[in-house]
């Protein structure tokens, strides 16, 4: 009896099990950037086939825009009744406070020649929308005798240098990537910001709200069995979940996508630490999700784009993007809880302040006031005579509105980057200064963002174009 019993619970066991088809069938390519584990057991093309089939393989991406290729053994459909409209979940290695994001990109095979050799289609993740994120981001990366130099096509560049802990070259090796020259090569792929703490001699990086993988910690159970990607609790297998409904072209739109056959997982951040050496994407596999009617949950997301500690002016831009199903949500409103009396918040998102304080802050969706975001802030402004503090600390534009001509004044040198309301950026100035006058009359009517950076500070100003 007790033997039968034992053979019961195995078959059960057993049939919980994902199937083999449910996980990753073959690496198509794979090409990392520069980086501490390139060129060990976690960084050659055996690293990558480690996650065929499994869920705890290892192979890392490397640094800014490194990036693996793989497929399942059937092409994956999207399907609105899976848990929370998720198909397929990767798992990386992150910590709760280290996550290093990796964009993720989708291929159908409408020729049928079972080729990655149509269009890619990026899965639009929580920072997507963001001022402070990219695309088409082109980074050079030049092998050093004891160190790899990078450069891209925002006039930005740094080194990844050896540490301690790895001493042999970070830049691939020919012996492992004949294909990638030895000299120099470059990788081009979509950027987000470090969301990087480095206060108490410790470096933090946080996790996203979902869209990116290597960001969430995975647990113990059956990887078929996916978390809700909305929130950042982890109910069931943890990892990165992923709807491929959430497609969009390089333009930022969404497109409906039947089903994919191949699977892009990039480097999302370019970052470098003394302590920790570069960001680096590591993948551990991923698998298919499990129909399950039992799984449902909010899928109302809301993310912010916010980190100041002290505002010298009686409003804030607020960078605040609301989703639903893991689709940009256009048309909702919110409601403003603070302890700071006198707070609204305007239809085009930006906060104002009646008068100065320390201010916690928790924005719902009206609609749905489960959904919420929360910062902190001070407001530090004469509210006797806000606009002279304003004239005196940070630039400002004028005229604002603009119907064509416009100079911003307090700026000696900078590079400003226009982007729209929705986050797409539309344009840059490379070297601005002394008060010239810039015209903007290609602008179409609207309201813009100027993300205004020089040696030593950073401004993001509203702009009206008539």
């Amino acid at each position: 009896m007790m033997i039968r019993r034992l053979f019961v619970i195995i078959l059960f066991v057993s049939a919980a099990l994902p199937a083999a088809s449910q996980f990753i069938s073959e690496i198509i390519e794979y090409q990392p950037a520069p980086g501490q584990l390139i060129n060990t057991s976690f960084g050659i093309p055996d690293a990558a086939n480690s996650i065929i089939g499994i869920t705890n393989g290892m192979v890392s991406l490397g640094g800014f825009g490194g990036y693996i290729v793989f497929r399942f053994s059937e092409p994956v459909v999207n399907q609105t009744d899976n848990p929370y409209g998720i198909e397929f979940t990767i798992f990386g290695n992150p910590m709760p406070a280290w996550a290093e994001p990796a964009s993720v990109w989708v291929m159908p095979d409408e020729n049928n020649n079972n080729l990655p050799d149509e269009t890619w289609y990026e899965l639009a993740g929580s920072d997507y929308f963001f001022s402070t994120s990219r695309t088409n981001v082109e980074q050079i990366y030049t092998n050093l005798s004891d160190s790899v130099r990078w450069e891209n096509n925002f006039s930005e560049s740094g080194y990844i240098r050896r540490n301690s802990f790895y001493k042999q070259p970070y830049f691939p090796d020919k012996q492992y990537f004949n294909t990638i020259d030895e000299v120099s090569y470059t990788l081009t792929g979509s950027q987000i910001s470090g969301n990087i703490e480095t206060s108490e001699g410790i470096v933090k990086c946080y996790p996203r709200l979902f869209g990116y993988a290597d960001n969430r910690m995975r647990t113990s159970n059956l990887p078929n069995v996916p978390d809700n990607p909305y929130t950042p609790q982890t109910e069931n297998c943890g990892g990165d979940a992923f709807d491929i409904a959430w497609a969009v072209d390089n333009d930022g739109n969404y497109v409906d996508l039947e089903s994919i056959t191949f699977i892009k997982v990039q480097n999302a951040i370019s970052g470098y630490s003394e302590n920790v050496g570069e960001i680096s994407t590591e993948i551990t596999g991923a698998c298919l999700v499990t129909p399950n009617a039992q799984l449902q949950g909010e899928t109302d997301a809301l993310v912010l784009n916010f980190n100041s500690d002290t505002i010298y002016n009686d409003y804030i831009d607020l960078e605040i993007f609301a989703f639903e199903n893991g689709r940009l949500n256009r048309n909702v409103e919110f409601e403003i809880e603070s302890n700071l009396n006198g707070l609204t918040i305007d239809s085009e998102s930006v906060l104002h302040a009646s008068h100065s304080g320390k201010a916690d802050i928790t924005l719902k969706l009206i609609d749905n006031p489960n959904v919420s975001v929360s910062l902190s802030t001070y407001f530090k402004f004469s509210e006797q005579d806000t606009s002279e503090v304003f004239k005196n600390s940070a630039p400002v534009i004028l005229p604002n509105p603009v119907t064509s001509d416009a100079q911003i004044l307090n700026v000696k040198q900078a590079k400003i980057v226009i982007y729209d309301r929705y986050g797409k950026q539309i344009g840059n100035i490379q070297k601005y200064s002394d008060n010239q006058t810039i015209n903007l009359s290609f602008l179409a009517k609207g309201l813009y963002f100027l993300e205004i950076v020089s040696a030593s500070e950073k401004y993001c100003l509203k702009l009206v174009k008539l």
